[in-house]
């Protein structure tokens, strides 16, 4: 009998009882749990890594997206300190219609706000307002407040102390641009009158393009109320946090899923006001 009949007549009789067939199923069982250990491994260890480089990712870019806007806040809030003390501004701020009938100042003055929102390109338009005299100059025109059209700036104007700057978030004529506006109001040389810069939002984008590697990472600057004053998408603008955005807000988890999509999120706090930048990357 060849070799061949002989180990088919052995595996008839024996098959399943072989003690080598049981052995070479447990060595077998044995290197597949091992091998399924050793790939469940390698995915977590390769995952965590993935995710680490992610969270070191977002914060990475949310310090490079608050220290330029840092830059941008104070550079507005110096330039509204700097104007408030501006020799043309106080003779239009304190001084009579009848000293200003020649409308010299007024025209020097408007050709000064006009070269500032001219040297900052995300500069929307510049006001300043009289309360003592009930004008109001930008870098078009100068005019009575009562036939200004844009005022719902003025309530944080009443709201403001002297000396002090506001920050806010609103639509010029509540329609458009959207803005947020400094407010610098003082009352030097017995004046009381006001720095209004407005900064629009949109031209802010071209800011966050450039530190912008992908397009995975969604940035918003949020209030000290939870409303959202920039974010890409303009629905959301003054509209109060939502979502997976509050949840990275109010969560310490830097990992959060919503809707069964997964979310990183980076915080941090807006120099000398009570805001915040937030950063958020989408895994999936």
């Amino acid at each position: 009998m060849s070799i061949k009949y002989k180990f088919i007549d052995f595996f008839k009789h024996y098959r399943f009882n072989s003690v080598l067939f049981v052995n070479f199923i447990k060595i077998f069982a044995v290197i597949m749990v091992l091998g399924c250990f050793f790939v469940v491994y390698m995915y977590k260890s390769l995952f965590y890594a993935a995710l680490d480089e992610f969270i070191n990712f977002n914060r990475d870019y949310t310090n490079r997206i608050a220290n330029s806007y840092d830059v941008i806040m104070e550079e507005i809030k110096y330039m509204t300190y700097n104007l408030s003390v501006d020799t043309d501004v106080n003779m239009y701020a304190i001084q009579s219609d009848e000293v200003l009938k020649t409308g010299q100042v007024e025209i020097k003055l408007i050709e000064k706000l006009k070269l500032y929102k001219m040297s900052i390109k995300y500069i929307d338009s510049i006001y300043i307002y009289s309360e003592k005299y009930g004008r109001l100059c930008t870098h078009v025109e100068s005019k009575k407040i009562k036939d200004f059209s844009d005022m719902n700036w003025y309530e944080n104007y009443k709201s403001c102390e002297p000396g002090k700057t506001k920050i806010f978030a609103r639509k010029i004529n509540n329609v458009y641009p959207r803005v947020i506006t400094f407010l610098f109001r003082t009352n030097l040389y017995g004046g009381d009158y006001a720095v209004v810069v407005n900064v629009d939002t949109v031209s802010l984008d071209n800011l966050i393009n450039k530190q912008a590697e992908d397009n995975m990472t969604d940035t918003y600057i949020i209030d000290e109320n939870n409303n959202i004053i920039y974010s890409k998408n303009a629905s959301d603008f003054c509209k109060p946090v939502y979502g997976h955005i509050a949840e990275i807000i109010n969560n310490s988890n830097k990992i959060i899923k919503d809707n069964m999509k997964t979310y990183i999120g980076e915080v941090r706090a807006v120099k000398n006001i009570d805001w915040k930048y937030v950063c958020i990357t989408h895994l999936n």
